[in-house]
């Protein structure tokens, strides 16, 4: 399928090219190049079939009389070029198409020639500018590092692959490798090299180390690849110096209690229950209540490795009875990963026995008002 934007790709592309056509006209004076520049889409990895790209352009006869075309010829045999031949009358154009066939692996900025010679006017020359970009192979484009506990190191590797023809260089180089935000850590493999094929093939290796945190949650980072020139990923990339790779991770608790809040009414008693997500042995070294209230009491265990329970419970005191306070239950642990847990304790005023039972009103009967039946109408004679 041919793609007119207004150029066409046909077969495979081994780099990506960007192409910039002249108009030319039919004439005495020089051809006019007009046309910017425009960069194709597709970019395949470099090792693969020669690319073919097909261009058009159009043959604008200005000498104010018919002129018979004959034939289009090209400066590099990586460039082919045809016209209709035939006469062409004064103001008409006619369309120039260029095929273009890089080498794999090929990067290169080349001005190529066209050339359109007519039987009774002078060649045309018309100027096609190229320009290929190398395609780097990253993989994977994401790093997940998944879900963590808090403590756990993780680690990954990123992938970076180059390819050319035997004889050629490698086509670019690493300016430098970093990360966005420093969380995560480098280590450089440097370049290796290999045969596949025809080709020569060039590797680099990146190890991304994770180191332990005590931070809860999702996070993230970018691995950042900056290269000496332009370089494409995909089909629809355009060129960029820099590469990003995205990092994610998500850090759990190491230690969770349940229930995560507690609400306690005055003569009420709680149970929270604290246990571990890891095999390693972890001990309670502490609990204690901020603030301490009156009448709010913990009792623990003698066993103090986890699973572990706290009970908690509230009488107030007479003066105290009818206000309640938000405190907070701390356990700590002797876990450098996660010292400390900590579980919200609501205490309400009110007890249980103490609440009042109220019943609901029953709504009024048809023609009552507020329960009451309504006065009746004096009767008229």
């Amino acid at each position: 399928m041919l793609l007119r934007h207004p150029f066409n790709r046909i077969l495979s592309a081994a780099v990506p090219v960007a192409i910039a056509l002249g108009v030319a006209s039919c004439g005495f004076q020089q051809p006019l190049l007009q046309q910017t520049a425009v960069t194709l889409g597709p970019a395949l990895v470099a090792g693969d079939l020669a690319a073919v790209y097909e261009a058009t352009f159009p043959v604008v006869n200005t000498t104010g009389r018919t002129v018979e075309v004959v034939e289009a010829v090209t400066s590099c045999g990586c460039l082919a070029a045809d016209i209709d031949p035939g006469p062409l009358e004064p103001g008409a154009s006619r369309e120039v198409r260029v095929r273009y066939f890089p080498r794999p692996g090929q990067v290169s900025t080349d001005t190529l020639q066209v050339a359109v010679r007519c039987r009774n006017a002078p060649t045309i020359w018309a100027a096609v500018h190229v320009i290929t970009f190398p395609r780097l192979e990253v993989t994977p484009r994401f790093v997940g590092f998944g879900e963590l506990f808090l403590g756990q190191a993780a680690t990954s590797t990123v992938r970076v692959r180059v390819r050319a023809k035997h004889g050629e260089r490698k086509p670019l180089e690493l300016a430098a490798v970093a990360t966005r935000r420093g969380i995560v850590t480098i280590e450089d493999s440097g370049w290796t090299e290999d045969e596949e094929g025809t080709f020569r093939r060039w590797t680099r290796v990146f190890t991304l180390t994770l180191p332990p945190s005590s931070r809860l949650g999702a996070a993230s980072d970018e691995l950042l690849l900056t290269f000496d020139r332009p370089v494409v990923l995909s089909h629809h990339d355009q060129p960029a110096r820099t590469i990003s790779v995205p990092l994610h991770w998500n850090r759990l608790p190491l230690v969770s209690a349940t229930p995560s809040t507690v609400f306690l009414p005055a003569g009420g008693r709680a149970v929270v229950r604290l246990r571990k997500h890891t095999a390693t042995k972890i001990r309670v070294t502490g609990v204690t209540l901020d603030p301490k209230v009156d009448g709010l009491r913990v009792e623990t265990p003698v066993q103090r490795e986890l699973p572990f329970e706290v009970t908690v419970s509230w009488q107030p005191p007479k003066e105290r009875q009818g206000h309640g306070a938000v405190v907070s239950l701390h356990v700590d642990t002797d876990s450098a990963a996660q010292p400390r847990v900590t579980v919200p304790i609501s205490l309400s005023p009110v007890s249980p026995a103490s609440r009042e039972r109220v019943e609901p009103t029953p709504p009024p009967a048809e023609g009552e008002v507020n329960g009451t039946s309504p006065p009746r109408a004096e009767r008229t004679r």
